[in-house]
């Protein structure tokens, strides 16, 4: 059985794969994912959002789980440093028209931002103008959306100091 809670679907998924080589590799993206993320959410359709993060991030289908019934159909896709979970719900609804309450936007964090902005772009990824510095956080990042419009959020922790406070 399925179940929800606070508006995320309920599958913990903990993974740890060695990959072969996949395409694209962190020699062509040229930056590192750095540590470990997860992101999970739903999508209107799983097949193209999983083609998607395996073209622009190298990553692999290594599960999926589907209803016998159609109903719903799970995929995880997966590489050292980063791990998606893409659910689409039969029946489920479109995301609303402008700002909603809930989870905004999932960050990663590389070990080259530059690369990584140039990267995306060179994917023709919808990037948010461009690379930023937040000081108080002491890192830079810069927000792309996913061929399904969920937004996500790159960082870099600054060697040193970012520069002066901003607000």
């Amino acid at each position: 059985m399925l179940h929800r809670s606070a508006g995320l679907l309920g599958v913990c998924v903990s993974l740890t794969v060695a990959l072969e080589a996949q395409e694209p590799s962190t020699d062509e993206m040229g930056f590192n994912l750095v540590g470990s993320s997860f992101v999970a959410m739903h999508v209107e359709d799983d097949s193209a959002a999983a083609g998607w993060y395996e073209s622009v991030f190298g990553l692999e289908e290594v599960n999926r789980l589907e209803a016998q019934d159609g109903r719903y159909s799970i995929r995880i896709l997966t590489r050292p440093g980063l791990s998606v979970e893409l659910t689409r719900i039969s029946g489920s609804s479109p995301r609303p028209k402008g700002p909603q309450l809930g989870l905004f936007k999932a960050g990663i964090f590389v070990d080259d931002i530059e690369r990584a902005f140039a990267w995306l772009r060179s994917k023709e990824v919808d990037t948010d103008r461009g690379i930023f510095t937040d000081p108080a956080l002491q890192v830079r990042s810069f927000v792309f959306s996913d061929s399904e419009g969920n937004r996500l959020q790159v960082f870099e922790q600054c060697a040193g100091s970012c520069g002066p406070r901003q607000n």
